[in-house]
Parts: structure tokens; sequence; C-alpha cells
């Protein structure tokens, strides 16, 4: 038995459509069950997941009152049924071979986790401005047309990954201080728990033919949103480094300094100082590349100076 889960925030509408193209996968002889995981949503997905259910009795409906990605995920976990979990987000749209490749991929015993490709689908297009390196923030895997075993730290992305049951029992859940709380955008829960995966021995597969397409709404296309995401990701690296990987405050000042001079050298080349004005449009007018460096280190003190803690408010 395979279960997929799909953890839902007030996106009835778009989870429609997930539910749809998961509909349309080739499921013929392979066992498995949908379990969607409803975190506190206000809207009608309730009721959207009703229809599916009257539609097709191997989707089911669970709530979790605790709010947060990482709480949703553990409650799939523990209702699951099967012997393989896997994840997907619920705005993707699945390629047709997908819940096929999952299987022949697990097909080899040794392998413990999975991770398929993940492909940005832009609704308005892609913007001109959106460089490859920019990509993975928005679920593009880049891990190449190759099967391969991924050796930490890369690892598969919460969109689109799979795990045997017996990992779960070995390294524990996925760690309810990181992963996405509301509208907020911390993250880092799927780097925390491959982490323990990778200090347990395991193996993870990446499969390029099990592909995922990722929704991309045009209010997410912009550089704006880009820098929300870069500043948010420096708040989960703090918290990751204080209180998951237990990293003094020694250790971290000492980070916080290295990053600051690395971010701070290239910005200030060039900068006309002598011509206060100037100086103010250069830095104004810095790539989206340099701003990202900022952005990510603004977060990473603000979470530093404000307290690990404080993220739950």
């Amino acid at each position: 038995m395979i279960s997929i889960v799909i953890c839902t925030y007030n996106r009835a509408e778009i989870l429609a459509d997930t539910l749809k193209s998961f509909l349309a996968c080739e499921r013929a002889g392979i066992d498995h069950e949908v379990l969607v995981v409803d975190n506190n949503s206000q809207d009608n997905t309730r009721e959207v997941v009703q229809q599916f259910i009257d539609r097709d009795p191997t989707i089911g409906y669970l709530q979790e009152s605790m709010q947060g990605l990482s709480h949703a995920r553990n409650r799939g976990i523990r209702c699951a049924t099967g012997k393989i979990i896997a994840f997907v987000d619920d705005d993707v749209y699945f390629s047709p071979n997908w819940l096929t490749e999952l299987e022949e991929t697990f097909g080899d015993p040794e392998v413990a986790c999975m991770g398929g490709k993940s492909i940005p689908l832009f609704e308005d297009g892609k913007p001109p401005w959106l460089t490859e390196d920019i990509l993975p923030v928005y679920g593009s895997t880049r891990s190449g047309e190759a099967s391969k075993l991924m050796q930490y730290p890369e690892h598969p992305f919460g969109l689109n990954m799979a795990f045997r049951r017996e990992v779960f029992e070995t390294v524990g859940l996925f760690n309810p201080k990181l992963g996405r709380i509301g509208k907020n955008l911390l993250s880092n829960e799927e780097s925390e728990l491959f982490w323990r995966i990778h200090r347990a021995g395991l193996k993870v597969a990446y499969n390029p033919n099990a592909i995922i397409y990722h929704r991309i709404p045009k209010e997410r296309a912009t550089p704006e949103w880009v820098l929300r995401r870069y500043y948010w990701q420096g708040r989960s690296e703090a918290v990751m480094d204080r209180i998951v990987l237990g990293q003094s405050r020694l250790q971290i000042l000492s980070k916080l300094t290295d990053k600051f001079v690395t971010t701070l050298r290239p910005t200030l080349k060039g900068v006309s100082w002598t011509h206060p004005k100037r100086s103010y449009w250069q830095l104004a007018a810095m790539p989206l590349s340099r701003k990202i460096s900022w952005y990510y280190l603004a977060g990473y003190l603000q979470q530093v100076f404000t307290g690990i803690l404080s993220i739950r408010n």
C-alpha cells in the first residue's frame, strides 16, 4: 500500500485541480490511498474533498487542529496505512506515470526514501528576471536527468518525496519547530529530517521520471515574493542552527560574521561614497541576486536577536 499525503490550508480550488490530476494517473494494480490533511482551513476545503471521496473511495479526509505544516504531515504519517508514505503539495499536477515510478523505485529494498523531479509551472509565464539559481525557491529540484542516490546535503523537496514507514520509526517525525505555519514561509523541516536520515545511514534515491509540476501563481512570480522567501530562509536557518543542530552562541556569531563580510564586500565594491546621492542610487539598483543575500542575512539577524522561539508569535 502507498499512502499519498496532501496537506492543505485555505486553497480549496487549487486542491481540487491537484486531486483531479491525481485521478488521471496510472493507478491500475497499485494499492494506494490519498489522505488530504486539512490544517484548519476556513474555506470550503472539506466540501471539496468530500466531492472527490464520493467519486473515489481511495481518497480520505483528515483534520489537524495544530497549526503548521509539520503538524499536518505528522498527522498524515500517524493515520496512513501504507508501508510507503509519499508527500506532495496541494498545488501540483501529477505526471501520468508518477505513481508507477514511485512503486518501481521502492522495488529496490535498499531504498529508504525517494524524491522525484519537480518542475515549476508559472501560470503567467516565467518572468525574464528569474535566473536558474533562484528556481529552487519555487520547488525546482535541479537534480539532473539520471537516477541516482542523493548525498546529503542534497535531498528531495517536500512537494515530491516518499518514505518507507520504518524511516519515521527510526529517525522520528517532522520537527514542529520548523515548517510553514499559516501564511509565513518558515522552512527547513525537510532539510532537518533528511539530516537525521543521513546520520542514520539510510539510502535516498532520486527518480527523474517521477515528475510533479508545481503551479506558481502570478502573485508569487515577483522579486518581492522572492526576497520575502529568502528573508524567511534566513530565519529558518537560524532556528535550525540554534535549536535543531544545537550550535552555541559563539558558533552562530562566527557564522553571522562570515555571512556579513561575504555579503557586504561585493555590495560596497564600486560604490561612489564621495557622492551620497549617487551611492544611494547605486545601492538601490543592486541586482536581485545581491539583494537576496541581504534579505537572507536580515532574516537570520532578526531571528538571532529577537529570540529563536519568538518564531511562534
